[in-house]
């Protein structure tokens, strides 16, 4: 009897169940397609960041081309210390997860320490769809009670992540106080949400390396 209101109730849902079950895996898919994308542009800023930053100079008008070409140096060179920072912070994520997975057993702990890693150039996102797939795989390899553990362990990874180490890498990285740079990226995500929080830290550096770089001409100029 149970095995036939089980069937009809699949006979009548079963459109709406594979609808939302292609829309989890379009947006699951839809994010490691951003990971992976959000990697792919951070190395390439880092590495051809100053070849973009001439090519935008060598399109200005030449009044301004002196100014604009210093003022992108110095994007440039706060920028790609975030990104150093955001890999180091990864790296760390993903090497305590890794290691976690590996002692618990889980299958695939490896791809899945390597997942949590490109996680963290999308951040919140990346991370959560990270710990959520080591999640799936702890559950359907060993069991709820190892998946349970898995997600505590994330859970505690990525705390001690927001509160403790990213503001200090990012607070060497960016050469501003740690505790300026988690009021910061709180203030980041209240106003904008995920990507807020992503971007508050890069754009208050950047202000305030501008700010010094504009004070340091001025001084140089009363001299």
């Amino acid at each position: 009897e149970l095995f036939e209101q089980a069937k009809q109730y699949l006979s009548r849902r079963g459109g709406e169940i594979a609808s939302g079950a292609l829309a989890g895996v379009r947006t699951v898919g839809e994010i490691l397609f951003g990971v992976v994308l959000a990697m792919i542009l951070s190395i390439y800023f880092v590495h051809s960041g100053d070849r973009l930053v001439g090519w935008i100079v060598d399109l200005a008008p030449r009044g301004i081309r002196r100014t604009l070409r210093e003022s992108g140096a110095v994007i440039f060179d706060v920028v790609s210390r975030y990104i150093r920072g955001v890999a180091l912070v990864g790296m760390v994520d993903g090497f305590f997860i890794g290691i976690a997975l590996w002692v618990l057993g889980v299958p695939i702990a490896l791809p899945l320490a390597v997942l949590t890693f490109a996680g963290a150039f999308l951040p919140v996102v990346g991370a959560f769809t990270a710990g959520l797939l080591a999640a799936v795989v702890a559950f359907v390899a060993k069991g709820w009670l190892v998946a349970l553990i898995v997600v505590a362990v994330t859970v505690l990874v990525q705390q001690l992540e927001g509160h403790v180490l990213a503001p200090q890498i990012y607070g060497r990285a960016l050469d501003l106080p740690s505790a300026a740079i988690l009021i910061i990226i709180a203030l980041g995500s209240v106003l904008g949400g995920i990507v807020g929080a992503f971007l508050a830290a890069p754009v208050a550096s950047v202000a305030v390396a501008l700010i010094h770089h504009r004070q340091e001409e001025q001084e140089a100029g009363a001299r």
